[in-house]
């Protein structure tokens, strides 16, 4: 094969296992999410929940398993997408980061590598992320709110309605906040994740990364997804709060990501940066370890080539 030709079979290798990544990561994850974003947009001053726990126990009761994957179609769906331009995208800046290097790379380019691949990744994450949010909200104000009618019924009300009122901007509502989050966060997770395995392979004289320990790659991506969300989570808050808020700028209460961040702070002080950290955390290293154990298994199986 050309050089060419081998480097499409790496973009389309990298597509078709961050595809099936996505669909892992979704499938563990998504139940957490669910209760993340209902304890970061609950009401203040009469919240529903008085954890994790609780609002998990209460939504299934209320709804049951179900509840816990309100909104799944959107994630689903676009967690196959978006981890399928993720790996790509992560794959052609090492790729890029090689070449420009004369073919090594240092810890640092990895680190460099996912910092870049957050910055793109955002524009397939936000409006994935939006839809989503407005679906799962739609839980509190249908507890909190009597005469409640939830105006959704599944994403595609919703991008039909973020269009209609914003045009093709509407489904980037808090678009600066996910990228603002993505690189540092990214940035962490796949330079945590190389790390950790590269000095595993290291200290056991293993020279082909394929090789390496089906239970590494969990705990290595795992430990990387923790980083990720240790090093912005307020940041996430803060998006949560954006991409919650209405979708008609009219009857927004938020103008901006710096007016949302005041906003949250002047509510409930530093720790309104906090609501959900717990149950992200939980969240973290398996949902994160399910992805990067699907990617490395189906590489070192040669799957799909």
């Amino acid at each position: 094969k050309t050089q060419q030709a081998m480097d499409l079979s790496a973009l389309e290798a990298d597509i078709t296992r961050g595809t099936f990544g996505g669909i892992a990561l979704t499938l563990v994850g998504h139940p957490f999410d669910t209760v993340k974003v209902q304890l970061q947009t609950q009401p203040v001053n009469a919240p529903l929940y008085r954890g994790g726990i609780d609002c998990a126990v209460k939504t299934l009761k209320w709804e049951g398993i179900s509840g816990l994957y309100r909104g799944v179609t959107s994630p689903l769906l676009g967690q196959m997408f978006f981890r399928a331009v993720l790996f790509s995208a992560y794959g052609q800046s090492t790729l890029l980061l090689r070449e420009a290097n004369h073919g090594t790379l240092g810890t640092h380019h990895y680190y460099l590598a996912g910092g870049i691949t957050g910055m793109f990744a955002a524009l397939i994450e936000s409006p994935v992320d939006l839809f989503k949010s407005q679906l799962q909200a739609q839980i509190i104000k249908t507890r909190t709110t009597p005469g409640y009618v939830p105006p959704f019924t599944n994403i595609f009300a919703v991008a039909r309605e973020a269009i209609r009122i914003n045009g093709i901007r509407g489904p980037y509502q808090g678009l600066a906040a996910t990228v603002l989050r993505n690189i540092p966060g990214n940035a962490a997770y796949f330079g945590t994740f190389e790390l950790l395995r590269k000095q595993y392979a290291k200290q056991n004289n293993i020279s082909d990364l394929t090789q390496v320990p089906a239970w590494v790659n969990f705990w290595a991506g795992g430990l990387g997804g923790l980083l990720y969300w240790l090093s912005v989570y307020p940041i996430d808050v803060v998006k949560s709060a954006i991409m919650t808020d209405s979708l008609d700028p009219a009857t927004r209460r938020h103008a901006g990501y710096r007016a949302a961040a005041a906003r949250l702070y002047r509510e409930s002080g530093v720790r309104a940066f906090f609501r959900g950290f717990g149950v992200c955390l939980m969240r973290a290293i398996p949902a994160n370890g399910a992805i990067f154990l699907t990617v490395t298994e189906l590489k070192r199986r040669n799957f799909p080539w």
